[in-house]
């Protein structure tokens, strides 16, 4: 088995010829997973017939083993597996994931052709991983009261309306920052609340600017989520932001 290096070009020579509107690929040989062990890859872009000015661009999920077509190591060769391609025809382009097909880009490809995986498999899945990771948490911030005002008590300092694309989202992180700290033995208190139900409070102490919490709760789209003072430092703090991550 041809193990291919992981963090380069993976290339392999495709088995016979393929039409522009061919949804599967044969190839002589597969792509290989080093570090896995496997030829479960994941979700690849790929390139037929590189560095030629018939190069299409292409997407597979690699999520399992390709299928063997015919098996030659009895006679010394490269076994036969075969590809099923998500999309074929995607534009050099392309920013999005899964990519769309774009029209006439579709193209045949002859015997002698190579398929190839310009990112290694690991690396890639390093990535997809960093970009899931940091795509799924999102963060608003919610400025109360400005820099040189007191924080004072009172209901509904700030409103943020929750977006279709967070729906489902989990609140997972409240980071509360005042820019000049407040001074006395009663904290500056914060609450969070979602369509006017109290969800999750923190304090600031005296003399300190920021606190965080870990509450979990669940939003839809279109929620309020609105920020309470109810109680403050004898000498109020001044300035004051509220941040909120979602996961999700």
């Amino acid at each position: 088995m041809t193990q291919l290096t992981p963090l380069n070009f993976q290339q392999i020579t495709l088995h016979g010829p393929i039409s522009a509107d061919a949804t599967t690929v044969n190839t002589v040989g597969r792509f290989y997973n080093q570090v896995a062990g496997t030829a479960a890859i994941g979700p690849q872009f790929g390139m037929l017939s590189p560095w030629s000015e018939n190069k299409e661009y292409v997407y597979l999920d690699i999520s399992t083993e390709p299928t063997l077509v015919e098996d030659r190591s009895s006679q010394g060769k490269e076994n036969i597996y075969q590809y099923t391609f998500s999309v074929r025809g995607v534009p050099s382009g392309n920013t999005t994931v899964p990519p769309v097909s774009q029209a006439g880009l579709k193209k045949e490809h002859g015997l002698g052709a190579s398929f190839i995986l310009p990112i290694g498999a690991e690396y890639f899945e390093q990535l997809r991983a960093l970009f899931n990771q940091n795509s799924a948490m999102r963060a608003i911030q919610m400025h109360c009261f400005d820099y040189s005002t007191d924080v004072t008590i009172g209901d509904n300092r700030a409103f943020f309306v929750v977006p279709q694309k967070y729906n489902g989202g989990s609140v997972e992180r409240l980071y509360v920052v005042v820019l000049q700290a407040g001074t006395g033995a009663i904290p500056t208190t914060i609450e969070v609340a979602q369509n006017g139900t109290l969800k999750t409070t923190t304090d600031i102490v005296g003399g300190e600017l920021s606190t965080e919490s870990f509450p979990i709760f669940t939003v839809s789209t279109n929620d309020i989520i609105s920020v309470n003072i109810t109680a403050q430092t004898e000498t109020p703090a001044k300035g004051l932001i509220v941040l909120i991550e979602f996961n999700g």
